[in-house]
């Protein structure tokens, strides 16, 4: 789990979810939403902080997707 918050990010939003397990759902990078191809994992969340920071994260994490939906 991650709290993001200040200049940059959406507030008032949950991104993704857990099963019975506690183990990350599959989620979508560009909505958000729960139902994509991969469960959420650490560069994900570095690549969405680089980008948040106006950093290129495919400099740093090639080919890691950033979740969009968290960006504002």
């Amino acid at each position: 789990s991650a709290l993001l918050l200040g200049k940059g990010f959406v507030g008032d939003r949950v991104f993704g979810g857990f099963d019975t397990a506690y183990d990350g759902l599959p989620l979508d990078p560009v909505s958000g939403e729960v139902g994509g191809d991969s469960a959420p994992t650490t560069n994900l969340l570095g690549a969405t902080l680089l980008a948040a920071a106006g950093v290129d994260p495919g400099e740093v994490l090639p080919g890691t997707p950033v979740l969009e939906a968290a960006l504002a």
